[in-house]
């Protein structure tokens, strides 16, 4: 019996010291050396501060009653680009009936053009409404009629919000601007009475 207890443990002995040298033995080891992986810039850092954005105006209108011009814009901006936070929207106005022929220009602020509250019809499509004061409106000579429109857009702090209202062509305030061709211009002005 005595023979057992000392083969027992003797047993338990080794197991224990071979447990302990395959524990020494595995935390010794060196580290695996594991080679290092390039990583792309993420994508945020490649997108430049201004993109361009694809815009088609829906409706421009002159409200000759409030003073107020306002343009009604379809967005949509390209794939992987950021969201600005802001866009201008300046119009240049002209009129057939303006003798000798004049322009005059309005500017609008949109803040958030691509926040949800303003998605379109279509997927990916935003829509927005840029309403600029109009003080050359109601001045003496204006014409109240068949005015057209040129619209266009840039995007963050590259226009400055007090351009003249008085525009000349060889003037190009709006850098880097998307503009559009010659559109007619819906008009809303007060009703002279009849005699």
């Amino acid at each position: 019996m005595n023979l057992r207890k000392h083969l027992a443990g003797l047993a338990i002995f080794s197991a224990i010291l071979g447990t302990a040298i395959f524990i020494n033995h595995y935390l010794t080891l060196p580290a695996a050396a594991i080679p290092p992986v390039p990583l792309e810039p993420p994508l945020v850092e490649a997108v430049e501060s201004y993109q361009p954005i694809t815009f088609t105006e829906r409706l421009v209108s002159l409200d000759f009653i409030n003073g107020k011009s306002h343009v009604t814009l379809t967005l949509q901006r390209k794939p992987h680009q950021a969201a600005p936070e802001r866009l201008w929207v300046t119009t240049v106005f002209m009129s057939s009936e303006a003798q000798p022929e004049r322009r005059w220009m309005t500017q609008a602020e949109v803040r958030d053009p691509f926040a949800p509250g303003n998605q379109g019809n279509l997927p990916g499509t935003y829509e927005v409404t840029a309403t600029a004061s109009c003080r050359w409106c109601n001045l003496p000579g204006t014409p109240t009629a068949g005015y057209f429109a040129e619209v266009g857009i840039t995007v963050g702090d590259h226009v400055s919000p007090t351009l003249p209202e008085e525009y000349d062509d060889s003037r190009r305030d709006v850098p880097d601007a998307k503009i559009t061709p010659y559109i007619p211009v819906l008009v809303q002005a007060r009703r002279e009475p009849r005699r």
